[in-house]
């Protein structure tokens, strides 16, 4: 696999806005889904919030934070996943959870090389 260039986010929260937006600050077609429209739309916020604050403070300029907007799309479909080069999970932190999503994104990406990632900090084994 050489250069990634189409990155999947499942979750919109506090890390996978983070992780869509510096994603999109590289200059890669990013693709964001949450589990309804109400939580897309706080985790799209998010991400116009922030970066709306790094042009503030100077560590990024207008044209740079619209390009960046415009690399991010956002849907509740996990299915429009399937083109996806790099997926990184970044849901609620529940194994259950997690697991479906993953078992889901295996099934929908299951002829490609994609490269699975899981963003998990407390999960208990």
């Amino acid at each position: 696999m050489g250069t990634i260039s189409r990155v999947g986010v499942v979750g919109a929260g506090i890390m996978g806005a983070g992780i869509a937006e510096v994603c999109a600050r590289a200059d890669v077609d990013v693709l964001v889904t949450e589990m309804n429209v109400e939580a897309l739309a706080a985790g799209q916020d998010r991400m116009a919030t922030s970066l709306r604050r790094a042009v503030r403070a100077g560590k990024l300029t207008e044209a740079d934070r619209d390009k960046a907007l415009s690399t991010i799309r956002f849907t509740t479909d996990l299915a429009e996943f399937g083109d996806r080069e790099l997926v990184i999970e970044a849901i609620t932190e529940r194994e259950e959870a997690k697991s479906r999503v993953l078992a889901a994104l295996d099934t929908i990406i299951a002829a490609r090389e994609v490269i699975f990632a899981s963003n998990t900090s407390s999960i208990r084994s």
